[in-house]
């Protein structure tokens, strides 16, 4: 179980780093912070890191496994998006200016950029990466603070919102 909590948290911080160093070099991007929360996490990576270590785990194709990717990948930000629209009335990203978008909420272009991130991850992250380490007690007690960090964070940022 540490094993895949510690995936999601690694995940959610190098999503915002990721989307940090993004919204940086675009002059289009008016958010400082990527995410709702506070702290510097976004799960929305966390899940989809999840979702990648499960379809590269598998014996299929390695062509496959990129497209299967890509496409869960397009599918979590959709789910995402909408369910942040619908619960919270907040549009964290707009496509709706790119060519090939549905709803604003995900595009063609940024499906190729999952695609060509998870090529770049396969090889150059994936093979090196070691979780024996995940199993010692001080990662255990840091995974855990930091899920109920984000936990915490996600209620006092969202409650709010939510009534």
């Amino acid at each position: 179980m540490q094993y895949y909590l510690f995936l999601f948290v690694a995940g959610s911080v190098l999503g915002y780093c990721l989307e940090f160093v993004h919204n940086f070099f675009n002059k289009n991007s008016k958010r400082k912070n990527p995410g709702l929360l506070y702290g510097p996490y976004l799960p929305i990576y966390g899940f989809g890191f999840l979702l990648f270590y499960s379809i590269f785990a598998t014996s299929w194709p390695l062509l496959i496994k990129f497209l299967l990717f890509t496409c869960a990948a397009t599918g979590i930000e959709l789910l995402a998006g909408l369910i942040y629209i619908e619960l919270f009335k907040v549009m964290l990203w707009d496509y709706s200016h790119k060519r090939f978008n549905f709803r604003g909420l995900i595009c063609l272009q940024f499906s190729i950029y999952w695609l060509i991130l998870s090529i770049v991850f396969y090889n150059f992250v994936y093979p090196y990466v070691d979780f024996s380490f995940a199993n010692g007690f001080m990662w255990q007690l840091i995974i855990f603070i930091v899920m109920v960090v984000m936990i915490i964070d996600f209620i006092i940022a969202n409650i709010k919102k939510i009534k």
